[in-house]
């Protein structure tokens, strides 16, 4: 205490702040509601389209089973306490910054590695008044909610785990001095 008079970090942060740092937990949390859905890491491994070690699946369901958010029925399967898991909107946080990068990096990938016919990738570039962001950002977060209502499976019936990004951000900024 002398030495450091600071508190010490709560692991429960710690541990907050790796599963909202890496996108394998909610995909592991989302993969529990697969048809065919096995309990396994390496059945999580096999059906994954990027590489992910199997002790690192294992160490993600340990920690989701630590949190509260999954857990381990006496039949051993494995089930979610939560439909789904969102960051709050307009909140500045490391861990989502970081979800969000790493799962950009894996969209970036998969572009190149997936039929057309299975995936979709559009983009556009368009020029916004400051004073409607808070309008854009209100109706992505609605058709977000409404996307979700109406193509989720219903649990025990999905085939395949998608992954679903909205991007919306500037590709331009004013400059102090404009030349």
């Amino acid at each position: 205490k002398v030495l450091t008079p600071k508190p010490a970090v709560n692991m429960v942060e710690v541990e907050g702040f790796r599963f909202l740092s890496d996108p394998i937990h909610t995909m592991i949390l989302e993969m529990t509601d697969l048809r065919e859905f096995k309990p396994t890491a390496l059945w999580i491994q096999k059906r994954l389209r990027f590489e992910c070690t199997v002790e690192k699946i294992e160490t993600a369901v340990e920690r989701l089973i630590s949190l509260g958010l999954m857990e381990e029925l006496p039949d051993g399967t494995w089930k979610k306490t939560h439909k789904h898991i969102t960051s709050r909107p307009d909140l500045a946080d490391k861990g989502v910054q970081e979800y969000h990068r790493k799962i950009s990096l894996i969209a970036s990938e998969q572009v190149g590695n997936q039929r057309v016919e299975d995936r979709e990738f559009a983009s556009f570039s368009m020029n916004l008044r400051k004073q409607d962001i808070a309008l854009a950002k209100k109706l992505l977060r609605e058709l977000s909610q409404k996307f979700i209502e109406e193509t989720e499976a219903p649990t025990g019936s999905g085939d395949e785990l998608y992954q679903f990004n909205l991007q919306f951000f500037a590709l331009s900024e004013k400059k102090e001095k404009e030349f």
